[in-house]
Order: structure tokens, then C-alpha cells, then sequence
């Protein structure tokens, strides 16, 4: 991969001075992966209505495929062909129309979407919640309609070079500056949680936290005997942040994120380490519950050979 598309997934914050030993565990993690929203290889469900192509190959809704390559006539790595079980052909999926978590009857849980090209220097048509990056209504004539739902909310910006920015606790005001700003800046990634979820940023203290994730994910299975109950199973960590560094979690492994937690569980700024979880509240569990794919959707047949969910425990939950 050449330099010049390496991914840094993180942010340094200006001004900061980080020691080797400590922007080891952030710049090993994703630097060498190209900066784009899905790498050949990756995991993807598909996320948009159910069809049958002109060949007979299908897209079924929560349906799990492979990323094979980016093709060369893609703009902005706006596309990406993916391999989806029993089909022919490799399909060519709009990015936005795909996730790396497992979707409900309603959508993905938290989203990644690439917006577009080149936004209006002026008013982006968005509504946003007293304080907060919820969105309350979109105008007909706003470039981000076709990108973001009404009730969503903006938890973190990737920008084209990778860089990670925490929206969590942050205005709709600040989100349209910083977006307004960079009009002409292609690959620019927002980070979305779905309507009706609770959204929380937990300050961190020192060691470890004692806690065991889902295999695979950033979902909290258990708390080990003894850690602070700071965070509650169930919850989803999607934002990383600490003084030097900022890392959008989304599609991170159990392994990655212990890997972070672990490494500056006693750094010098370790008070300084913040992670915003989002939880399902009870009543809207049915709804957010992953949608298991039947022949019966849409009269498709579908495979789906996502991961069985296994537990693992990480390393996060060493006493």
C-alpha cells in the first residue's frame, strides 16, 4: 500500500508530546490498513432492501459477505465488491449501503457513513438537539438527507486522513463548523447511532477495567469479580479516547480494544481516558435485536454465516 493511503485511525491531539513506548500501541494497530471504510478481506452485512440481479445472484437484507477488492472505476472508494454466499459473482455495494456490525429489523446499532465529496460551504439543512449532535430534523433540500435519519446521533468524524474526532459530548454547532469547514475534503467519515439508543461517555480510572467482551466485538458480555461498575453489560464501546489519541471502536475486535485498554491502563495520563458506550434500553430490545435471515424475507433465500457469537475473554478481564 503506498504511503500516501495509509490509514492512521487515530488523533493526536495538536501540540501533544507522546513517548515512543506509548504511540507504539496506537500507530501499530490500524496504520498499515489503507484509509477507507471496508479493506479487502473484511466482513460486511448488507444493509439496504432485499433483490435478485439480472444474473440471479441476490442481496438479502443482514446478509454477511466478504470484501474482495475496490474496484478501479470507483470514485472516493465509494464502492467496494463483496462476495455474498451462493452467489455467481462478486456484487459492486455502495458503501453506505453496507456495516460491519450485524443489523436489527431496524437498521445497524452505530453506522459508519462516508459522506459526500464536496458539502455546500453554507447551511447543511441538519437540525440538531439543544447541546448535542441528535439530529431532529433534516430539510428537503439537505445534502446529508439520503446519509443521516432524524433521531440518529453523531458520535465521532473521521476525516480523509484518517484522523478520529469525539462528538459524543459535543453541539450539532460544533459538528456543522467543523463539517463546513472541510467542504472540499472527500473521505470524510461520520459515525452514527441509531434512533432510540442510549448514548454515554465514561470517564475511565486507572488499571484495568475487569471486564470480558462478545468474541469478535466491543460488546461487554460481564463484568469480572471485583471491577467498577462503570459500565453495564450489554453496552457497545464505539469511541476511545485519551490524551494523545482518539479511536472510532466501531468494527474493532475484542482483541484490539483490550490491546488499547491494556497498554494505557497506567500511562501518565490515564485520568485522562474517556469511552462512550451505547446500551439498548429494555423496551426497545425486540427491536434491536440482529435479524436472522430466513427464505421467507422478501422471498429470498439467504446464508448467513456471520460469526456465531462466541465469547471469548479478553484480556481486559485479567484480574
Amino acid at each position: 500500500v503506498p504511503p500516501a493511503r495509509r490509514r492512521r485511525t487515530v488523533h493526536r491531539t495538536p501540540g501533544a508530546r507522546v513517548d515512543a513506548s506509548r504511540a507504539r500501541w496506537a500507530l501499530d494497530l490500524y496504520r498499515l490498513r489503507p484509509m477507507r471504510m471496508y479493506n479487502v478481506g473484511d466482513k460486511v452485512y448488507y444493509t439496504a432492501q432485499s433483490k435478485t440481479l439480472e444474473n440471479g445472484d441476490k442481496l438479502t437484507y443482514a446478509e454477511v459477505g466478504e470484501v474482495m477488492e475496490h474496484p478501479r472505476r470507483a470514485i472516493d472508494d465509494r464502492v467496494v465488491d463483496v462476495k455474498f454466499p451462493d452467489n455467481k459473482e462478486n456484487i459492486s455495494c455502495d458503501v453506505n449501503k453496507l456495516s460491519c456490525l450485524q443489523p436489527s429489523s431496524i437498521g445497524a446499532p452505530v453506522r459508519k457513513v462516508l459522506l459526500p465529496s464536496v458539502l455546500p460551504s453554507g447551511t447543511l439543512g441538519v437540525t440538531f438537539e439543544l447541546g448535542s449532535t441528535k439530529i431532529k430534523g433534516l430539510s428537503e433540500g439537505s445534502p446529508l438527507k439520503n446519509f443521516v435519519k432524524v433521531g440518529e446521533r453523531v458520535v465521532a468524524l473521521t476525516d480523509k486522513d484518517g484522523n478520529v474526532f469525539d462528538y459524543t459530548d459535543k453541539s450539532g454547532e460544533d459538528l456543522a463548523k467543523k463539517l463546513t469547514n472541510t467542504t472540499e475534503q472527500p473521505g470524510q467519515i461520520i459515525t452514527v447511532v441509531g434512533a432510540g439508543l442510549s448514548v454515554r461517555k465514561v470517564n475511565l480510572p486507572p488499571g484495568k477495567l475487569g471486564v470480558v467482551f462478545v468474541k469478535g466485538t466491543t460488546v461487554i458480555k460481564e463484568l469480572s469479580m471485583g471491577a467498577n461498575p462503570i459500565v453495564s453489560s450489554g453496552e457497545r464501546v464505539v469511541v476511545l479516547a485519551t490524551k494523545d489519541f482518539t479511536f472510532d471502536c466501531t468494527c474493532m475486535s475484542d482483541e484490539e480494544l483490550s490491546d488499547i485498554l491494556n497498554d494505557t491502563a497506567y500511562s501518565p495520563h490515564v485520568n485522562e481516558r474517556t469511552i462512550t458506550v451505547v446500551g439498548v434500553p429494555p423496551r426497545l430490545e425486540n427491536d434491536w435485536r440482529p435479524v436472522d435471515p430466513s427464505p421467507a424475507a422478501d422471498d429470498e433465500e439467504s446464508d448467513d454465516d456471520a460469526d456465531d457469537g462466541a465469547d471469548r475473554e479478553s484480556l481486559e478481564g485479567d484480574p
